[in-house]
């Protein structure tokens, strides 16, 4: 049994949910606290059941520190498997849930980070979570390395682009944004309305000295800083301007992160020790620097 987790520690910027009125980081972590252990601690968000703990309310000098927990009830418990044997349902106690977990930190300087991974959700989930249960609005926005942003904008043209959208909110998003790129989306709602997953391969098909529509490639440059609000998935190929042959970016992989192995948990399953996790979540802000955070930061909706 491996007796450490891999996580990608991913940072974001934090900014006030509405102009007219400051987000008060330390309320929100106080009214959740006081929310700990009663049943109104569980919220319903978009069809998802979603808990919170705070593990330090934090100061105006030291961060705010979150464990963000999806929850399955008894009628949505996950399956057991074994080879030879019929699927079950695992064993779940009246009132217990089954949870990964996502540790969240947001600094004084609005700045946050938490530690990717699964199906574990970020820091937006938390966002909605205390506008119903704190009655504070912040919003998160992601925060992407400016150099391989700015390499991806350098390609002598774009020869192709694959992209998937299976978020909701995403999908809703994409298809108000009015870009030509999502046309196949909008199409596809169209044709199925209720279908929420999709997935798009747009390319020159391989022709040689050809690139896609100007109008795409401008889509797809405008969207790079914020394709996390718009994709699940973006691999963008292009000629590299020096040595004229094809590339693949991954660019959601081009967000500000650190990648880390930590200790598991005493209790065991798929979680890090909380402690150890907080403090590489420190490491990896400082490991990254004010510099490169500023610097990514500005790109993004405040600027």
């Amino acid at each position: 049994m491996a007796t450490k987790v891999k996580r990608k520690l991913t940072f974001y910027a934090w900014q006030d949910g509405v102009k007219r009125h400051k987000f008060d980081r330390l309320a929100a972590a106080k009214a959740v606290k006081a929310l700990e252990g009663k049943p109104g601690m569980v919220a319903d968000i978009d069809g998802s059941l979603v808990a919170v703990l705070v593990q330090a309310v934090g100061t105006d000098t030291t961060p705010t520190r979150f464990l963000l927990l999806p929850l399955r009830d008894y009628d949505n418990r996950p399956l057991r498997f074994r080879p030879g044997t019929n699927l079950q349902a695992i064993a779940l106690g009246a009132g217990d849930y089954t949870s990964d977990v996502s540790h969240i930190a947001m600094w004084p300087d609005r700045y946050a980070a938490y530690d990717a991974h699964g199906f574990a959700p970020g820091p937006n989930r938390l966002g909605m979570y205390l506008r119903k249960k704190a009655e504070e609005r912040v919003a998160f926005f992601a925060l992407y390395d400016r150099e391989l942003i700015q390499y991806l904008r350098s390609l002598d043209g774009l020869t192709a682009v694959e992209f998937s959208i299976t978020n909701s909110e995403k999908g809703q998003r994409a298809a108000d944004s009015q870009k030509g790129i999502f046309e196949g989306l909008l199409s596809a709602r169209k044709r199925t309305p209720e279908s929420v997953s999709f997935a798009q391969r747009i390319s020159t098909g391989g022709r040689k000295g050809q690139t896609l529509d100007d109008e795409f490639q401008e889509d797809i440059l405008d969207l790079a800083d914020r394709a996390d609000d718009y994709f699940d998935s973006l691999r963008v190929t292009g000629i590299d301007p020096q040595t004229k042959k094809s590339v693949t970016i991954n660019v959601l992989q081009t967000r500000l992160h650190v990648e880390v192995e930590m200790p598991r948990a005493k209790g065991g399953g798929d979680a890090p020790n909380p402690k150890t996790c907080f403090s590489e979540l420190e490491k990896a802000k400082t490991k990254i620097g004010k510099k490169k955070l500023e610097d990514s930061a500005r790109a993004g909706p405040s600027s």
